[in-house]
């Protein structure tokens, strides 16, 4: 057999695999894209190259000019989607819908899926959970449009509906596709939880009549990212005393912060300022500790997976194995976790047809408390950068020192005698059998039990300040949540006399989701060698017990009519009829419709001569959809307290926990979108551009009851609010020439939410308006710094140095009434940029991500600049920014002083910032098939996660920032994939 293999635009492809499926054989076409090879009557020969899709060729007679073409793996127009119970092509979408392929997701940067879809789909919003071991990240779909729980999308992971993110319990390795669905035409179906979109996950399934091995290793070591740069023992101890001589200026009114001078106050028989550390004392220091370098290590991380697929005739399985252990930058901290899978279907005959999905996960995480909390509380982090430079681990008694001004402040390292750990289980069961008894109508019964079970443990020992001030306590927590599904659907599927194509679809689907949770506390432990499963040690009068739970059920009916009109002309109407327990009878149930039109412009007779147009889709959807989205449900919940004494003798009582509303109704979302789907140059270039407005009424959120109301939040239709956004996706093909290819992938989306109205029974600020951005950024404004001899009627108690704000309405009162919106805490825009270069068997990717003109409040400068006088007060460290603080002896400085101020900062630390961010670079070698026996692939790569990003930001990192947060990781990972 001879021939060539071109590419879709005839240029000759070097470098394509080429295997003899029966004799194994192997070899790759020449420069011209050329081959020659022996092969037997019945075998196939399969053509592969990286980014093409595979071509299968049948060898029937000897062939001497065989012209293979082969195509993009960019879309596959033809593909066949579970969409809303049913099947369709991708071809036919009528709705806004986007894929992310298992093989574009960024597998190395994170344990959690959902932080692996940063910067893939246009629309979609990942805000990262941060960077402690096993935290996950949260995602919106075209902004907000609610609050809270109300904004996250609905999941749905093989057709079952989840009752929360799933993606942390899936193996990344065991996702085939992940489909967006944004717009109202494309969710209706899903009806209830389904108005801020849908997020279906696909998992993989094994193959008829074959045998594949896989198996992946990742081994990875991460090294601490920036941290802010604290004062050491001899800048604390200056900084201290510099300090002090300011407070006491300061009280006596001295120099610029009065009419006196320092000869005035002495006459007076004030003492002298008297530094707390000597020159002597200064020069001689030895010792101190660098409490954060206590607290950090070497971070390792290592992921083993293996999966087993294949089948029989009828049969087909693919089982997975998955586990992953990290060791945190920070000593103590990690996460552990097992996953395992079977995925089976099996084909009882030509009309019958059963498939199951199991799944189970384990994990553990021993942890240390990561907060932005100061005294008992403090975090590890925190406690670290705030504890004295002075002070060693240990004090003359062997025991952890303490700051002597501060003694409720932990010693850093005593945190980690704390036990906090977490276990969690989790198990899906999905099962689904499909009956055909006629051509075109298909009929499913699907059911699925999800559960949850987590567990955290707490013990505090007397090692601590305060377990010593408790004598020891201890904690211990379990929730548990199952879901369980049901679904019956049937389609029926066909053509008219004239060839259209049509679809109907009807349906019953059932899902009641129970919470419960257990807690138990007691103190007065005593010794330290009790853990927290022994709380029967404790005292009765330090114990504490309590139980709740919870139960929401909802039932729908469903509908959809598909229409294809001579193959261009597509229409999809939907209904779907909704009840759920969350609302009280009156108001249970909600009818929401929607519809969508598109028009296959391209096949149009008067564009086929555009020779460098593939294809042109627009599209049209309006629609409703129903949300349910609050914790709780309309009713009054209460909980027993024994607060109350009658006598002598404390009495238990109820009390309101949550005010009940009888009124509360759906929640509903109104949306119009208009898209279109494009590829040119036979399809190097492809993409999509939506524009939309959605609507959102009767938005639902707990809110306080009014003042004659029983106390407890209350939940509310709070108001409504209107969302307006575009997106826009592109792939492309940038050369594909003499072995070497480069693709594109370039996403940027943009969007408004607003408030159009809130309720009337809902209090707003003075400063509110109903037309205020849904997530604002209120401040005082600042004007520079107060200066010597400066005179503010609106500020009356300031001092030089303090940061001064604006009286706006100027009448010589700093209130609400002066308050602004300086702007929103939602980008302007995002974007994300994929690059993927091949050469013969070589392969470098890299990925970027970006955020465009939001405000954010620079929490570093905030928290290790301001507040000074605790340094010389109680002993707190501080940043060696504040060596450039507006001062007496420094009054040029633009920082402020950082004294205490009763005024505050305004917006003196808030920032519009714009960043783009290196998420991965990944350089990997592909050996070529066929050149080990019995290996299909083997890949090796390395890969560098979070290597730089470009800001205008001020402070350590325009995404992470936060007071006391996990700090940020530099991962570099070495990583093989075996396929047998």
């Amino acid at each position: 057999m001879s021939g060539t293999v071109n590419d879709e635009s005839g240029e000759p492809m070097p470098g394509v695999n080429i295997i003899a499926e029966g004799s194994r054989k192997i070899l790759t076409t020449d420069a011209d894209g050329q081959f020659n090879v022996l092969a037997l009557p019945g075998d196939f020969l399969r053509f592969t190259f990286v980014g093409y899709f595979e071509r299968f060729l049948r060898v029937t007679e000897p062939l001497t000019d065989v012209r293979v073409v082969m195509n993009t793996a960019l879309e596959e127009l033809d593909e066949v989607l579970v969409l809303g119970y049913s099947e369709t092509r991708r071809s036919d979408l009528t709705g806004a819908v986007s894929p992310v392929k298992s093989e574009n997701l960024n597998k190395n940067v994170s344990s959690n899926v959902t932080n692996m879809l940063i910067g893939q789909v246009a629309g979609l919003q990942v805000w990262p959970g941060g960077w402690a071991p096993g935290s996950g990240g949260q995602v919106q779909i075209r902004g907000g449009g609610g609050v809270g729980s109300a904004s996250s999308p609905l999941w749905v992971v093989d057709g079952f509906p989840m009752s929360g993110n799933p993606l942390n319990n899936l193996n990344p390795e065991d996702i085939e596709t992940i489909e967006i669905l944004k717009d109202a035409s494309a969710t209706a179906i899903y009806g209830a939880s389904a108005g801020n979109g849908v997020v279906l996950v696909t998992t993989k399934r094994g193959e008829f009549k074959s045998l594949k091995v896989n198996y992946s290793l990742k081994l990875t070591s991460q090294k601490l990212g920036p941290v802010p740069e604290m004062l050491d023992p001899e800048e604390y101890m200056l900084e201290s005393n510099a300090i002090g001589k300011e407070l006491w200026l300061i009280e006596n009114k001295i120099g610029v912060y009065g009419p006196n001078t320092e000869a005035d106050i002495l006459a007076k028989g004030i003492d002298p300022f008297k530094p707390k550390y000597s020159e002597l004392y200064i020069r001689n220091f030895q010792g101190g500790t660098d409490w954060l370098d206590e607290m950090i290590r070497l971070g390792i991380v290592e992921e083993h997976n293996l999966s087993v697929s294949g089948g029989g005739k009828r049969t087909r399985v693919m089982g997975s194995l998955s586990y992953y252990k990290q060791a945190g930058v920070i000593i103590k901290s990690g996460y552990e976790r097992w996953l395992g899978r079977l995925n089976f279907d099996h084909h009882f005959s030509d009309s019958w047809q059963a498939e199951f999905r199991m799944s189970a996960k384990y994990s553990e995480k021993p942890g240390i408390k990561i907060t932005d909390e100061v005294f008992q509380g403090s975090g590890t982090v925190n406690g670290a950068l705030l504890f004295s430079p002075l002070l060693p681990i240990y004090d003359e008694n062997g025991e952890f020192s303490v700051m002597p001004e501060r003694p409720h402040q932990p010693n850093p390292v005593s945190l980690f005698e704390i036990q906090n750990d977490a276990t969690g289980i989790n198990f899906n069961n999905f099962g689904r059998v499909t009956w055909s008894p006629i051509e075109g109508l298909k009929t499913k019964v699907s059911f699925g039990l999800n559960s949850t079970t987590s567990e955290t443990r707490y013990l505090l020992p007397t090692t601590t300040y305060l377990g010593k001030v408790q004598n020891g306590m201890a904690r211990w927590t379990e929730s548990k949540v199952n879901n369980i599904s049901f679904d019956f659907s049937s389609t029926y599927t066909g053509e008219t006399t004239s060839g259209d194509e049509y679809g109907i679809m009807a349906g019953y689907a059932f899902q009641k989701v129970r919470w419960e949770n257990i807690k138990a506390f007691k103190n007065n432990l005593g010794k330290n060698e009790v853990s927290w499963w022994m709380l029967e040690k404790g005292t009765i009068d330090g114990q504490e017990f309590e139980i709740g739970a919870w139960e929401r059920t909802l039932a729908s009916l469903f509908t959809r009519f598909n229409y294809t009109f001579r193959e261009r002309y597509l229409l999809t109407m939907t209904m779907r009829f909704d009840g759920s327990s969350k609302f009280s009878e009156s108001n249970r149930f909600a009818l929401f419709p929607s519809m969508a039109l598109a028009w296959k412009v391209g096949d149009e007779d008067f564009l086929k001569n555009w020779k460098a147009l593939s294809s042109l889709k627009l599209r049209l959807g309006v629609g409703q959809v129903g949300d349910e989205g609050i914790s709780g449900s309309y009713k009054t919940l209460y909980y027993e307290d024994d607060a109350y004494v009658i006598g002598e003798e404390r009495q238990v009582g109820s009390v309101v926990f949550q005010s009940g509303n009888p009124d509360l109704r759906w929640e509903v979302s109104t949306e119009v979108n208009f898209g279109m789907d494009f590829s040119f140059f036979d399809n190097r270039v492809n993409g999509s551009l939506d524009v939309y407005t959605k609507w959102v009424d009767g938005l639902l959120a707990y809110a306080e009851p009014q003042s004659w109301e029983e106390r407890g939040l209350k939940p509310y239709n709070i108001g409504s609010t209107v969302s307006r956004g575009f997106e826009l996706a592109i792939n492309t093909v940038n050369i594909n020439k003499g072995g070497f290819r480069w693709n594109s992938s370039f996403n940027i989306f943009g969007y408004e939410d607003y408030w159009r109205k809130m309720d009337e029974q809902i209090a707003k600020k003075n400063y509110q308006s109903d037309s205020d951005p849904l997530y604002p950024h209120f401040y005082y404004e600042s004007d520079g710094l107060v200066m010597p001899g400066e005179e503010l009627p609106h500020m009356p108690s300031a001092v030089p140095g303090d940061v001064k704000l604006k009286d706006i309405n100027a009448d010589g009162k700093l209130d609400h009434h002066d308050m602004i919106n300086g702007g929103n805490s939602q980008p302007d825009f995002q974007l994300g940029f994929g690059n993927e270069f091949y050469w013969k068997n070589f392969d470098l990717k890299v990925y970027t991500y970006g955020k465009f003109g939001f405000v954010r409040t620079n929490n570093v400068a905030l928290t290790f600049t301001t507040r000074v006088d605790k340094l010389y007060s109680v002993g707190a460290n501080r940043s060696v920014d504040i060596k450039d603080r507006w001062n007496s002896e420094n009054q040029t400085s633009e920082m402020p002083s950082g004294m205490l101020s009763r005024y505050g900062y305004g917006d003196y630390f808030d920032e519009n910032i714009s960043f783009l961010r290196i998420r991965n670079i990944t350089l990997g070698y592909t050996l070529p098939e066929g050149k080990i026996k019995g290996i299909r692939n083997l890949r090796l790569y390395l890969d560098l996660s979070n290597p730089d990003f470009v800001t205008n930001y001020k402070g350590l990192d325009p995404e992470f920032d936060g007071n006391g947060q996990y700090p940020s990781q530099r991962s570099y990972t070495l990583g093989l994939n075996l396929s047998l």
